[in-house]
C-alpha cells in the first residue's frame, strides 16, 4: 500500500479521482458512462466522452497530467513485453511510482491515483504500454474495474468480480452524491437524543443501529440487513447507497462508542467525556457533526471535549481557548455542549504544555504508523504504550493491524481489547492496489484494538 496515497483517506470537500474513471469505464471530466469513449491521443491514460469534456480536463488539471503520464507509459514500455507474475508486476510499479515522485515533486494526489490504479490485464499482468498495438486491454463487461488482454482469458474470479462490482457500485454512488451535494461524504444521526440508554453492544450490526438504536427506520424499508437495496426500484437504491456512504463517517462515532462502553461500565452515566484524537486531521474536521452521535445515545451525557492533535491541522488561535461547536436543538435546550481544541504537532509533546488534561479516551485513527513516517510517530507511540489512559487503534487491514500490535506488544503496552474485526467499520470497500496479496481491498476502520499502560 502507497501510504501517502491512502493514511489521508476519509471525507473531504473534493471527490478524489475515482477507479472507474482511471479504468476508463466512465468520462474523465463529467463522470457519466457512455456506451464509448476516446483515450486522450497522447497519454491514452484517460477518456473522454466528447472533445467539450476533453477540454474542461486540459485546461483544468490534463495540460500538466498528460506529460507525466506520457513518461510512465515510456518506463513501461521499456520493460520486457511478456507476462509477469503479480510480484513482478507491483515491483515494476514501485519503481514508476519510485521514478515519477523522483521527476515530479510537486505531484498532485490525481497524478499518482492515475499511476497507481492503472488498467492491467488481470492474467498477464501487462498494462497498455507493454501491449502490441493491436492487443487492447478490455474491461469485464460486469464489474468494469478488472481488465483482459486479447491473449488471455476474459474471466476473472466470481468472488473478485462480486467485491468489483460492490466498489463500482458505492463509487457510483459517491460519484452522484458529490455531484448533488459537493461532498464526498455523509453524517446522519440520530434525529432525536435518546432517552434511556441502549447500548451500542446490544447492535448485531449496521442495520440494527440504523433501526433500533439510532431512529433511521424509515430510510431502511427497502433496504436488506446487508444493507443492500432489497429491489431495483431507484428509491431503494439510492437509501442503501446513503446508508452504505454514511457509513464511513458514522463508523467514527460508533467505533469510539463502543471503546467507550468497553473501558467504562458506568459509561451511561457519565455527563462529561474527553476525548484526544491523536493524528487528526481533515477527515476529523470535515467530520465534527458526527461525534454528537455520542450525546445522542448517551441521555447523560451533558458535555463532549474533544481535542484533535496532529500535524495536518490547521495552526490553532494564539488564545488556548476551546471552540464550542453548535449542537441540535434538542441538546442546546438540554444545556449539552461540545468543545473542540487543535493542537498542532505530536502528541508525545501536546502531553507536555500547560493546561494539558489527561483523556478519557485517546483516539488513533488509520495511523499506519508501522509503514508510514515511522521515526516521527514512535515517540508518540512510546508514550500511548505506558500512558495513564486507554487508546483506541483503528487500521484499514489486517496486515497492518498485525504490525502495529507487534511494535506496542513489544514495547510493553497493555492490551485492553485485542485487535479484531471492527463490527463498525465503515461498509464501503476499496480497492488496494500494491498489496503483497492481489485484488486485496480495505474498509474504513476495519480493525480495532484498545491500549494502555500496564498500570491504568
Amino acid at each position: 500500500m502507497d501510504h501517502e496515497d491512502t493514511h489521508n483517506r476519509g471525507p473531504s470537500t473534493d471527490l478524489r479521482t475515482p477507479i472507474l474513471a482511471i479504468r476508463h469505464a466512465i468520462c474523465f471530466t463529467c463522470l457519466q458512462a457512455f456506451p464509448t469513449l476516446k483515450k486522450c491521443v497522447a497519454c491514452k491514460r484517460v477518456s473522454y466522452c466528447s472533445p467539450k469534456c476533453q477540454k474542461i480536463d486540459w485546461q483544468r488539471d490534463h495540460k500538466k497530467t498528460c506529460k507525466v503520464l506520457a513518461e510512465s507509459n515510456k518506463r513501461r514500455a521499456e520493460t520486457p513485453r511478456t507476462s509477469r507474475s503479480w510480484e513482478q508486476y507491483r515491483s515494476e510499479k514501485w519503481l514508476d511510482i519510485v521514478a515519477f515522485k523522483a521527476q515530479n515533486p510537486k505531484f498532485t494526489e490525481a497524478q499518482q491515483r492515475i499511476l497507481l490504479y492503472e488498467p492491467f490485464c488481470r492474467h498477464c499482468y501487462r498494462s497498455a504500454p507493454q501491449l502490441e498495438s493491436r492487443n487492447q486491454l478490455r474491461p469485464c463487461q460486469i464489474c468494469h474495474i478488472a481488465a483482459f488482454c486479447a491473449d488471455c482469458s476474459q474471466e476473472h474470479p466470481a468472488s473478485e468480480c462480486k467485491t468489483f462490482q460492490a466498489i463500482r457500485q458505492d463509487e457510483t454512488f459517491a460519484i452522484q452524491h458529490f455531484q448533488m451535494t459537493r461532498r464526498d461524504f455523509e453524517i446522519l444521526c440520530t434525529e432525536q437524543p435518546r432517552e434511556t440508554y441502549l447500548p451500542l453492544s446490544t447492535a448485531i450490526g449496521w442495520h440494527d443501529y440504523f433501526t433500533r438504536i439510532s431512529d433511521k427506520a424509515e430510510f431502511l424499508l427497502e433496504v436488506t440487513s446487508e444493507m443492500q437495496p432489497a429491489t431495483d426500484d431507484l428509491t431503494a437504491v439510492k437509501l442503501a447507497g446513503l446508508m452504505r456512504l454514511a457509513s464511513g463517517t458514522s463508523s467514527m462515532a460508533l467505533t469510539v462508542l463502543a471503546a467507550l462502553e468497553a473501558v467504562f461500565p458506568d459509561i451511561s452515566t457519565r455527563t462529561t467525556v474527553k476525548l484526544h484524537f491523536i493524528g487528526a486531521a481533515d477527515p476529523e474536521l470535515n467530520s465534527l457533526m458526527v461525534f454528537e452521535e455520542l450525546l445522542h445515545l448517551l441521555p447523560s451525557l451533558k458535555g463532549l471535549e474533544l481535542t484533535f492533535v496532529g500535524f495536518e491541522l490547521p495552526e490553532p488561535s494564539a488564545e488556548d481557548t476551546a471552540m464550542k461547536l453548535e449542537c441540535c436543538p434538542t441538546c442546546t435546550a438540554a444545556s449539552r455542549t461540545r468543545s473542540l481544541r487543535l493542537w498542532k504537532g505530536g502528541y508525545h509533546d501536546y502531553v507536555n504544555i500547560d493546561g494539558y488534561e489527561k483523556p478519557d479516551l485517546a483516539v488513533a485513527f488509520h495511523t499506519g504508523f508501522s509503514q508510514e513516517m515511522k521515526e516521527e510517530w514512535l515517540p508518540t507511540i512510546q508514550y500511548l504504550a505506558a500512558a495513564p489512559h486507554p487508546t483506541l487503534f483503528t487500521s484499514y487491514n489486517e496486515k497492518e493491524m498485525e504490525e502495529e500490535t507487534t511494535i506496542l506488544d513489544g514495547i510493553g503496552a497493555n492490551f485492553l481489547q485485542p485487535a479484531e474485526i471492527n463490527k463498525w467499520g465503515g461498509l464501503c470497500p476499496m480497492l488496494e492496489v500494491m498489496e503483497e496479496k492481489e485484488g486485496s481491498f480495505y474498509f474504513m476502520h476495519q480493525y480495532r484494538y484498545l491500549v494502555a499502560g500496564k498500570d491504568t
